[in-house]
């Protein structure tokens, strides 16, 4: 209301299976959730309290993301493909989706649109290790000129750790040309952030600049990177503190700690997950 936010709707999962809500995105009057068993809903005001089904009946098993420029809606399969489906709110229930297949390790780990351009990313695994090492990540850049979508180029992190993967990928986030890319492994879990400026070029390709690359302060164990939001001039990125990480003297403002234990829950907040990890000297 100007100046609080007040509880507007209530979408609810209405027996469609535990972890509703685990993963949203919305855009100006759309916004679509999804399930930990594959159900995809979306709603579009002001008929919000109505759900509608994707193409298909809205069943996409192993759905783990989604995210919306409010025209397009791209879903991830994690391990298996990104489902794309146009014509805003009025197109996704009909028509056919089209595909970007890539059933490799760590295939559509997060997606992003931003206009014509669609990214998906590729992180080796759904918990990374030291045996993924070799594997840093990337994002595949896709453009859409409204009659196909092709591949366009693939962008990746210009820094390596020793031991772990720097997971490049697990979290993105694209918007006004802007592409974000969260490396939480990156320096051996220290983390990074990576900021493309990205633009359509020529026919059925795309163009990538030089990253502005983030970290957290070198902060040891950090994963800063591990989830990741831009909107305009500004951007948004998490830390999660793990494996001993101390973090001390750090002071947030307008952020939210919750060590629950639940992941997901955790996530959702502005703030420190720590997770055997101290915090020292903080205001938060």
């Amino acid at each position: 209301d100007g100046t609080n936010y007040v509880l507007d709707h209530e979408i609810t999962g209405d027996g469609l299976g535990d972890g509703w809500g685990r993963d949203v995105t919305i855009s100006g009057n759309a916004a679509a959730v999804i399930s930990d068993t594959g159900s995809v809903r979306w709603y579009s005001r002001p008929d919000s309290a109505s759900p509608f089904s994707l193409v298909g009946g809205g069943s996409y098993p192993g759905v783990r993301t989604l995210h919306t420029d409010g025209q397009t809606l791209v879903i991830g399969v994690f391990e298996s493909a990104a489902v794309v489906f146009e014509g805003g709110v009025a197109g996704w229930s009909v028509g056919t989706p089209t595909t970007l297949a890539g059933a490799v390790v760590g295939y559509a780990r997060d997606v992003a649109v931003d206009g014509e351009l669609i990214y998906v990313s590729r992180t080796p695994g759904e918990t990374p290790s030291p045996f993924s090492a070799l594997d840093q990540g990337a994002v595949e850049v896709f453009r859409n000129d409204g009659a196909s979508i092709t591949f366009a180029l693939e962008v990746q992190g210009d820094r390596t750790g020793t031991t772990f993967s720097d997971t490049f990928g697990a979290r993105i986030d694209a918007q006004g040309g802007r592409l974000i890319v969260g490396a939480p492994f990156d320096l051996d879990r220290n983390g990074a952030a990576y900021i493309f400026d990205c633009a359509p070029s020529g026919t059925n390709s795309a163009i990538c600049g030089s990253p502005s690359v983030f970290d957290g302060g070198g902060l040891q164990g950090s994963e800063f990177g591990h989830d990741v939001q831009i909107e305009g001039e500004n951007a948004v990125v998490s830390a999660r503190l793990s494996g001993g990480a101390v973090l001390q003297g750090f002071t947030l403002a307008g952020g939210a700690t919750r060590t629950s234990g639940n992941e997901f829950y955790d996530r959702s907040g502005g703030g420190a997950h720590a997770e055997g990890a101290t915090l020292r000297d903080c205001v938060l």
